[in-house]
């Protein structure tokens, strides 16, 4: 339907088969919103998607669940969660790992709870103790969700100049 809609306003979408098939070093962004947790092969695609990051690019994971927060630790889950639909559920400690092996600089992370729509401290405070009680229900809480954000290199010439 995303994909339907987009074409409609005249966005260039690719189907998922040839998504990635691009010149090495077009883009100078690249952003995962929501999604690493539902790509099959998430550590090939960062890999591919690396090379089509320009030198001095920048690559953005936004909305990204972190399995290493309280509440998935706790609970074994994310309130936001499909399990069914996901395939690896990463934490801020993998991730920034996979960046940096990949040869990127990882230059940021972050944990928007306070930032999003969905934070009520005090009625979040309050419903992750009834979580803990058993009782399942559904809330934001810190660290359930990250932004990490990784810069490709500069190429350097034999110099150490910049290219």
């Amino acid at each position: 339907m995303a994909v339907a809609q987009a074409r409609a306003r005249g966005i260039i979408v690719k189907d998922y088969d040839f998504g990635y098939d691009y010149p090495h070093e077009m883009f100078d962004v690249i952003v995962f919103r929501g999604s690493i947790q539902h790509l099959d092969t998430p550590f090939a695609v960062i890999k591919k998607c690396v090379t089509l990051l320009k030198s001095g690019g920048l690559m953005a994971f936004l909305s990204t669940p972190n399995c290493n927060s309280i509440c998935y630790r706790l609970f074994g889950s994310l309130p936001f969660l499909t399990p069914e639909l996901n395939f690896l559920i990463p934490s801020d400690t993998m991730l920034t790992n996979a960046l940096t092996n990949f040869g990127l600089e990882v230059v940021g992370v972050r944990y928007p709870y306070l930032e999003t729509p969905y934070a009520r401290p005090f009625r979040d405070h309050a419903f992750f103790l009834v979580r803990c009680l058993g009782i399942r229900v559904k809330f934001a809480f810190w660290k359930n969700i990250m932004e990490v954000y990784a810069m490709k290199p500069p190429r350097r010439t034999p110099s150490g100049e910049v290219e």
